[in-house]
């Protein structure tokens, strides 16, 4: 009875990880797009910023 009910709880836990896993891909990709636009941002106002203290260096 104890070895069935912990195969019981281990079946529980994996379906819950793929749950989380499934959710957590989600927020991932979210969050690494958000990341990726901000860090276009900051490249453009880098280059911009670079532009400008090359012509007043120059």
């Amino acid at each position: 009875v104890f070895v069935h009910s912990s195969e019981d709880s281990r079946a529980e836990d994996s379906s819950l990880v793929k749950k989380s896993t499934r959710t957590n891909s989600k927020h991932l990709l979210a969050s690494l797009r958000s990341l990726v636009q901000s860090n276009m941002k900051i490249a453009k106002v880098s280059q911009s910023s670079r532009a400008d203290s090359s012509g007043e260096s120059s």
